[in-house]
Formats: C-alpha cells, structure tokens, sequence
C-alpha cells in the first residue's frame, strides 16, 4: 500500500521540481568568457550571471542589469549606459553560451564578433 502512494508522490515531486527549472531558462546561472583581456585592472575572470527573473550581474557587461530571452533571442538590458539595450541570438551547447549580435547597436559594442562563455 505504501508503494502506491508513494510512487505517485515521488513522481509528482519530480514533475514539479523540473518545472521550477524550466522556468528559469536555460541561460540562469553564472557564466565565464572565454576571452583573455590584457589590461592591467582586471584581477578575475570576467563573468555574466543571469538570475531569475529576470536579473543580471556581471563584470562582462558592466551596466548590465537584466534580460529578456524570447525563443533564441536575448536582450541584456542596461542602466546608465548610452546604449539601452543589447540584442543577441544565443545557443547553448554543453557547458558553453554563445551570444551573436543581431542588431546595429550591439555589433558596435562588440564590434559583431560572437560572445563565448563557459558555466560555472
């Protein structure tokens, strides 16, 4: 008896748990570039994490507040920046993001070169 009632709970939680998840989207989490910089000033890797809802910090994108995903797009919104927003089409693929500028505004903060990052 305990078996029935408890293999449905069990498969109940799972379904529950994995919902949470999927609310977050696929890019929520914290987020290493790939590229090397050579500036004397930066003592750590340069990162972009994204929080659910919504919720931005980085040292990437240093006015970076927050974001949008709509399908494969991303918008990073900023705050105190002559540029508002910046519009990306991204990708995942195993541990690795991948930002392409989709937009004139954001080719000229990145000069229209893909952005790479690795999940911490």
């Amino acid at each position: 008896m305990k078996l029935k009632i408890t293999l449905p709970f069990m498969l109940l939680l799972s379904a529950v748990s994995c919902k949470k998840d999927a609310n977050g989207g696929p890019v929520v989490g914290k987020w290493r570039t790939t590229e090397i910089f050579l500036m004397a000033n930066i003592s750590e890797p340069l990162y972009i994490q994204f929080i659910s809802p919504d919720k931005v910090q980085s040292t990437y994108f240093s006015k970076c507040t927050g974001y949008s995903i709509n399908g494969d797009n991303l918008t990073l919104k900023n705050t105190g920046a002559p540029v508002s927003q910046l519009n990306y089409t991204y990708s995942i693929k195993q541990d690795t993001l991948t930002l392409h500028p989709s937009d004139s505004s954001t080719v000229a903060n990145s000069n229209g070169v893909d952005l790479t990052f690795v999940k911490e």
